[in-house]
């Protein structure tokens, strides 16, 4: 149950760069269409990566982590 918890407080951290991507390319007036999609995609990565840290898949959870990354990144 511990590494729940863990998880989901790592998320947290990531989830605020998540948010700054999203604001940054609203104010950019991005494509909707594509902001949607990578919104999409980081919340099915990070259900991937609490599911890899649940099952204590560790290399795979750093793939995951990059994913959820490189989503964020685009964004911006």
């Amino acid at each position: 149950m511990q590494s729940t918890f863990v998880a989901v407080d790592e998320g947290l951290t990531e989830e605020n760069r998540f948010i700054a991507g999203v604001l940054f390319a609203q104010m950019a007036q991005a494509d909707q269409g594509r902001i949607d999609l990578l919104a999409m995609a980081f919340v099915g990565i990070r259900v991937a990566y609490v599911a890899a840290y649940l099952v204590n898949q560790g290399n795979l959870r750093s793939l995951i982590w990059f994913a959820g990354f490189g989503v964020s990144v685009a964004l911006l």
